[in-house]
């Protein structure tokens, strides 16, 4: 049989129709937040901190957004042992197993949310892409790589 996980993209999807429908309905500004994939249409710039992976009361810095979708995506939250590895939940579907880019977080801002979310899970799996999808998808990234022991 085939398996098809939508949880690499459902968030975006669903924060994409919200704003559609908000849109529609004349609303002028909001923010919809998705479990902390967001999209913001605002008069002015909205300044959103970029959490610090390993340190979620810290940030890593800002990004000021007016219209637009941010997402990110890690391998440090959804962690468990099996044996003596650690684990997270960003399979790699040319392994079948946990990336190990080095990459540990990722941040997009697009103009969509379904783009923003998938783009911040591919650039864990596949961090050389990420010039290539900057301009093919006209998006801003920000990648966390893991420091070397």
């Amino acid at each position: 049989g085939i398996m098809l996980d939508f949880g690499g993209f459902g968030k975006g999807w669903l924060i994409d129709q919200l704003v559609r429908d908000l849109k529609l309905a004349g609303k002028q500004e909001f923010i919809v937040n998705g479990g902390g994939d967001l999209y913001v249409h605002a008069k002015k710039p909205v300044r959103i901190a970029l959490e610090n992976p390993m340190n979620a009361t810290l940030s890593l810095g800002h990004v000021d957004i007016t219209h637009g979708a941010l997402a990110g995506s890690n391998t440090i939250k959804r962690v468990w042992q099996d044996g003596s590895d650690t684990k997270h939940h960003i399979i790699d579907p040319l392994t079948d197993d946990s990336s190990a880019t080095g990459v540990i977080a990722s941040f997009v801002l697009a103009d969509s949310a379904l783009i923003a979310d998938v783009m911040a899970t591919i650039l864990i799996l596949r961090p050389a892409l990420e010039e290539r999808l900057k301009h093919a998808y006209n998006v801003q990234t920000v990648l966390i790589r893991k420091e070397a022991p």
